[in-house]
């Protein structure tokens, strides 16, 4: 027996969420060059390394 409120699944699928602003930002985000901290990879590695 399927539950009795599966309905509000098929509106959550609908739901259109790109937004201009959303938009905007993924355009942003695409068109961005891509930056490399080689600072943060660092520290990444020695926590890596002290557990």
């Amino acid at each position: 027996m399927a539950p009795k409120s599966t309905y509000y699944m098929d509106d959550i699928d609908h739901i259109d969420v790109r937004t201009s602003r959303i938009e905007a930002l993924r355009e942003n985000f695409y068109n961005s060059p891509v930056h490399i901290c080689a600072e943060r990879s660092h520290l990444a590695t020695l926590s890596w390394k002290e557990t």
